[in-house]
């Protein structure tokens, strides 16, 4: 049992969670029912929705790479150093965004790259 692959597909897990569920309710649903034009809104929609399929298979490969008892496990370990790379980038964009943004106390309030990092080390190191 890989302990650090492990945290990072519980944690991405908790992320998939609050996704579908908080994200939805404060984030998707405003803006779907707000007064721009249906383009953007189907825009963010898709968008929403792509990271919503990215959380999920990410948490599963994640799930199996912490098990080397899984049968292709050498090649899942691949996906999961991919998976690290992607996330420290989401962490780095996030994290752009909130030390740019003009929100007053951004980088708790666009506090993702938080999560983000920490599934993309836990990753990185137990992918070692």
């Amino acid at each position: 049992m890989n302990y650090l692959i492990l945290t990072a597909a519980i944690l991405a897990l908790i992320a998939f969670i609050a996704h579908v569920t908080m994200g939805q309710k404060n984030y998707l649903k405003p803006i779907m029912e707000s007064e721009i034009d249906a383009v953007p809104k189907k825009f963010v929609q898709s968008l929403f929705h792509y990271l919503t399929v990215f959380l999920l298979f990410s948490t599963i490969i994640l799930l199996a790479g912490s098990h080397s008892s899984c049968p292709l496990y050498a090649y899942v370990m691949h996906m999961v150093r991919f998976i690290a790379v992607v996330y420290g980038l989401f962490a780095v964009t996030s994290l752009v965004i909130a030390l740019t943004s003009k929100i007053n106390g951004g980088m708790l309030k666009l506090f993702q790259w938080i999560l983000y990092t920490a599934i993309s080390t836990l990753a990185v190191f137990g992918s070692m």
